[in-house]
């Protein structure tokens, strides 16, 4: 037989943490100091980012544009040989090609105004 603190796996087992009712933990925290507070804290802005300014900064974005460019012609990923020239972070935008889908970009289309922006999701 070993004591606990030589014996890994029964010392892990005699530290399970017990139900959050559990009066002598809560008590033994309480006692020692050891009480957490938990708080969230939340940043809101007012200045948002308009459509505008989310197709401004990823037509600048060097990185981005080519991708965008490329969504917005074609729905085929382009072949490596377009895409190896470019930045490693376009790279890896090129291999999640199927998983970027196009939000709030600005054009015209049979007279109308759409926008949609490049985003990553489902």
């Amino acid at each position: 037989h070993r004591k606990g603190t030589s014996h890994g796996n029964a010392d892990a087992l005699s530290r399970r943490p017990c139900k959050e009712s559990c009066k002598h933990c809560t008590n033994a925290e309480k006692k020692f100091g050891m009480e957490t507070d938990i708080s969230v804290k939340v940043l809101t802005t007012e200045d948002a980012w308009s459509s505008n300014e989310v197709q401004k900064a990823q037509l600048e974005d060097p990185a981005i544009r080519p991708i965008l460019e490329k969504k917005l012609n074609s729905e085929d990923r382009p072949s490596w040989q377009e895409i190896a020239p470019e930045s490693p972070a376009t790279k890896r935008y090129w291999a999640l090609w199927d998983s970027l889908h196009l939000r709030m970009v600005f054009y015209i289309v049979s007279g109308r105004v759409t926008m949609e922006a490049l985003v990553a999701g489902n």
